[in-house]
């Protein structure tokens, strides 16, 4: 490879075995061009995995910000009814039993287990609002904070690694 006006070593930042050469000397080029390349697929596949894990990382942040999806929002909306008419017929059956051992009807370990399942499904409807609530909320600032840095840890592994692949490839001198 000969400059038009001088004579100019050129090689590559790491050192490798040749790949290919584009060029043969005296060939008139262009500043930075790309005269020879070295074996390089253990940096292209570090480009691609960087590339995806940037994909992953960013699909994870639009998770964060977007939330659940409406599906999830009125799955939990209908836990939450659910489980309201479940216990509203449990504290039905809770009171129809304590009046029937009051008159004597029932025997109090009905009205203490009819106390019980009211008390269960009480619980299990204040678990489906914590649930809707949860669902239903926004992210958390540390979550998208950290969502955010791990978009932008992989960008930084990408630029990375496309630098490293870069230096495998000899280049015209940009003069």
């Amino acid at each position: 490879v000969e400059p038009i006006s001088e004579e100019v070593r050129v090689g590559a930042e790491m050192s490798g075995k040749l790949r290919d050469v584009s060029v043969e000397e005296g060939d008139r080029v262009e500043a930075g061009q790309v005269l020879a390349v070295l074996e390089n697929d253990d940096y292209r596949a570090r480009v691609a995995l960087a590339e995806a894990q940037l994909t992953l990382k960013e699909a994870e942040l639009r998770r964060v910000i977007n939330g659940a999806r409406r599906q999830e929002r009125r799955e939990a909306l209908a836990s939450i009814k659910e489980a309201e008419a479940v216990m509203e017929n449990a504290r039905v059956e809770q009171h129809r039993r304590q009046t029937g051992y009051a008159q004597g009807v029932f025997a109090k370990e009905e009205a203490d287990r009819a106390e019980r399942e009211f008390g269960v499904a009480k619980a299990r409807y204040d678990m489906a609002v914590e649930r809707h609530a949860l669902i239903d909320d926004e992210a958390r600032e540390e979550d998208r904070t950290r969502a955010e840095a791990d978009v932008q840890l992989s960008l930084a592994r990408l630029a990375e690694a496309r630098a490293l692949l870069e230096k495998t490839l000899v280049r015209a001198p940009l003069r």
